[in-house]
């Protein structure tokens, strides 16, 4: 007993048989019953020439052909092309973890450092790692930590050296988002307070120099730390804040690519520029210096370029003994900054002759 023809043209057998088994075993090998289309005067059409495994018509290479699926011919081939694109864009803009760390966090190690931080901008805490000796110490942090779901942590020394990628971290580690820079604009059009003095850095790459400069800044009141580089702008890294000694968070940092056009934007501001440099004839003690005023610093090997000198309204040198040809250029910063701070402090603008000893 035969029941009616099905969709392939051939006669099945009913079910349960030996001869069913046998026939689904060689229908499912044969894939898409070619016999049977064979039989029935079926024949392949020819192969569409195409690009990139893209054909017009409805013949399509055979890796692109699905039986069964119900795609129409030629959107296999469609699909995956398309996808193969998507793939490549997405991976183009895909951003690992490792670079969006890099952008979105930053690291601070030392105690003062990590510690002016929190009291700053608790907010923008991160992470926190301690060693057991500053356990106690830290309970603020802690507390913050916990009580806002963040992640902290005890580690032992070499933990906290692999965090901290150096041996300087005084038993702490705070990961902080990045530190926010000054607007160089906002600055020029608010201007300098009536006593206030801003330091202008001249080619000064050395991120240990730029954060002793900085917390000279903070300890003697300056509004601001300017610094003018010529190829890149300066990288705000751990070492520096670490140098800076949480100058970082209370004295702004603000970035010229091109610093003679900056000081000249500052002066028609009315504000004094202050050229220190040891080639200048004059001593800083021996000159009126008007506020507000920049004191623009030039680095070790070269001093101030010749166009940061020319937007100079005076250039001055400090008196030594000349045993040694020069100071370190955050030293040099001390000592200005000392004499703008002692000038500020007094209400005169001015001054002649040596610098008064305190009592």
């Amino acid at each position: 007993m035969w029941k009616k023809r099905d969709k392939t043209g051939g006669k099945t057998p009913h079910l349960g048989t030996k001869d069913t088994l046998n026939a689904r075993k060689a229908k499912r090998h044969a894939g898409f019953n070619a016999v049977s289309r064979q039989r029935d005067g079926w024949r392949a059409p020819p192969l569409a020439k195409g690009v990139g495994g893209i054909v017009d018509g409805p013949s399509v290479p055979r890796k692109t052909r699905h039986a069964g699926s119900g795609a129409a011919p030629g959107e296999g081939a469609f699909r995956k092309v398309a996808r193969d694109s998507a793939k490549r864009e997405l991976r183009g803009k895909t951003t690992t973890r490792a670079q969006w760390k890099k952008d979105n966090e930053f690291v601070l190690c030392g105690w003062n450092a990590c510690l002016r931080a929190f009291e700053a901008r608790p907010q923008d805490t991160c992470r926190f790692y301690f060693s057991k000796e500053r356990s106690l110490e830290v309970n603020a942090i802690k507390f913050w930590c916990r009580d806002h779901k963040l992640p902290y942590r005890e580690l032992d020394a070499e933990s906290l050296n692999k965090a901290a990628g150096s041996v300087h971290h005084e038993g702490v580690i705070l990961v902080v988002r990045p530190p926010r820079t000054g607007s160089l604009q906002a600055l020029t059009l608010r201007g300098l307070p009536p006593e206030g003095f801003l330091v202008a850095l001249d080619r000064v790459e050395n991120v240990h120099n730029v954060g002793a400069i900085l917390r000279t800044c903070a300890f003697f009141g300056a509004v601001g730390l300017l610094v003018g580089m010529e190829n890149e702008p300066l990288t705000v890294s751990p070492s520096l804040a670490r140098v800076a000694e949480g100058a970082l968070e209370t004295v702004p940092i603000y970035q010229s690519a091109d610093l003679p056009s900056s000081l000249r934007d500052l002066r028609a501001a009315r504000t004094f520029v202050l050229g220190a440099d040891l080639t200048a004839d004059r001593s800083i003690y021996d000159i009126e210096i008007p506020f507000p005023c920049v004191v623009a610093l030039g680095n070790e090997q070269e001093g101030l370029s010749e166009r940061v000198r020319k937007r100079c309204d005076a250039v001055v040198s400090i008196p030594g003994s000349g045993t040694m040809q020069s100071l370190n250029v955050s030293v040099a910063a001390g000592v200005v900054l000392a004499e703008l701070r002692r000038r500020a402090s007094m209400g005169k603008p001015a001054r002649s002759g040596l610098p008064a000893i305190a009592p």
